[in-house]
């Protein structure tokens, strides 16, 4: 029987550390499904690899930006979707609704109304993950204020209950009359003058009277005559003779007047 030397014993307990280590090694790719824990472990393929992950994350990061962005203009659309749906809502129920009072003390189409504009104003106020998706470049800021600040205002700053009262007041004047100037009148003329301060205050568009013995017009305007004074001006015509007719040129005006 041959004793093996020194040398070949060394040999051989390397070979055997050596090949318990692959398997070692090969188990742990066999639990992981990673060939190396390792860059070192991969040899050549080292280079290769991390090429290949920074693309991995380079696509990674592509989907997530797909998927936020198919998510805000998929909410976008269905916001946009509920406020055109609530404007027929309102276009309806304006031709339908009554005037009856609620316990608000309005109607049923002013509550409704006060309901939805509260929604319109927190639909465009929508945010996902902190970004407003109807703020434009602000995206970090509401885009609109809450509808209690709309309708009754903030520290320093009106609301629009504040604002219609406020408008109410200047139309109205002072005295109540809608800013018109009625002074004491001058004999048989009554003059009525709007006050200058547009666009506040009651306008004048046209006038109309039903006295018979009343001119009504506006300054610069041709006057405007009531029905019955325009009868009482006909049964005057048709009892003139003709030769008066013919040189009275007031009553032709009269007569044209009329027929225009």
């Amino acid at each position: 029987m041959q004793v093996p030397s020194l040398l070949q014993s060394l040999t051989t307990t390397n070979q055997i550390n050596t090949m318990r280590a692959q398997l070692t090694d090969l188990q742990t790719q066999l639990a992981t499904g990673k060939k190396s824990q390792s860059h070192a472990g991969l040899g050549v393929n080292a280079g290769l690899v991390l090429d290949l992950r920074a693309e991995l994350n380079v696509m990674d990061a592509y989907i997530r930006t797909i998927d936020q962005t198919q998510l805000r203009l998929t909410t976008v659309q269905q916001s946009l979707s509920r406020v055109d749906d609530i404007a027929a809502e309102m276009r309806t129920a304006s031709l339908t609704s009554g005037y009856e009072t609620i316990d608000t003390k309005q109607t049923q189409l002013q509550y409704t109304a006060a309901e939805r504009l509260e929604e319109v104003l927190a639909v465009l106020n929508t945010d996902i993950g902190g970004r407003h998706l109807f703020g434009g470049a602000a995206t970090q800021t509401q885009p609109v204020e809450v509808y209690d600040t709309v309708i009754n205002g903030d520290v320093g700053r009106a609301g629009f209950k504040q604002i219609v009262s406020e408008r109410a007041q200047a139309d109205l004047g002072s005295d109540n009359r809608g800013r018109l100037q009625i002074p004491v009148p001058a004999g048989d003329t009554v003059t009525v003058t709007e006050d200058n301060a547009p666009p506040f205050g009651l306008k004048f568009d046209a006038v109309s009277t039903d006295l018979a013995n009343v001119t009504a017009g506006i300054a610069g305007a041709r006057a405007v005559r009531s029905p019955a004074a325009d009868r009482r001006a006909d049964d005057q015509h048709l009892l003139q003779p003709a030769g008066r007719h013919e040189g009275n040129p007031d009553a032709e005006g009269d007569h044209h007047r009329h027929a225009e």
